[in-house]
């Protein structure tokens, strides 16, 4: 069951990765800023988004810095 847990969190990492490479690199560098943006976006935001969502949002923001 280990083994199939860190081949889960492998492969979803990667995926995070592939699509999202500015929140990924955010995540590497500094995850509790990372943490502290999504909980802003999701808490903050006037109309109700995914998580997965608030991920996209922020990787467009990152991708215009």
């Amino acid at each position: 069951m280990e083994e199939l847990k860190a081949i889960i969190a492998q492969i979803t990492g990667d995926l995070i990765c592939e699509t999202h490479p500015e929140v990924c690199k955010l995540r590497d560098s500094n995850y509790p800023h990372l943490e502290s943006l999504l909980h802003e976006r999701l808490l903050n935001d006037e109309a109700v988004v995914s998580v997965q969502t608030a991920i996209a949002e922020l990787e467009t923001e990152l991708g215009h810095l």
